[in-house]
């Protein structure tokens, strides 16, 4: 997809994250070209937070630093425990998603998890 086609969507109001960033290859120095509004840090970074890999928090916290460099949100994905929960909030992390706070759902089922 171009980045002409992806300023095309993000001008309908549609917000574009950048998925599993980290991981592939995304110079850095391009990351201002992509029309795009958040980051999500992939899971396998937050995975080995709880085998207590000093260098993977190093690295979501570089991932956050650089979000907030160029503006961007974060979204810190495949949260499964407390602990990664909390290191993401005290680093800054702006949405979080995972298993901690529900496993993937049908329609049906969000409607009935928001009416309790």
């Amino acid at each position: 997809m171009s980045i002409t086609t992806l300023e095309d969507i993000r001008s309908l109001g549609i917000k574009l994250s950048l998925d599993d960033f980290g991981t592939g290859y995304t110079a850095f120095s391009q990351l201002i070209n992509y029309p795009v509004d958040t980051l999500k840090i992939d899971k396998s970074f937050i995975d080995n937070l709880s085998l207590g890999e000093e260098t993977q928090g190093a690295m979501i916290k570089a991932i956050i630093s650089i979000a907030k460099s160029y503006h961007l949100k974060t979204i810190g994905e495949g949260v499964e425990t407390r602990e990664q929960y909390e290191f993401l909030v005290e680093l800054g992390c702006d949405y979080i998603q995972g298993y901690l706070f529900a496993k993937p759902m049908l329609w049906n089922d969000v409607k009935s998890y928001f009416d309790t």
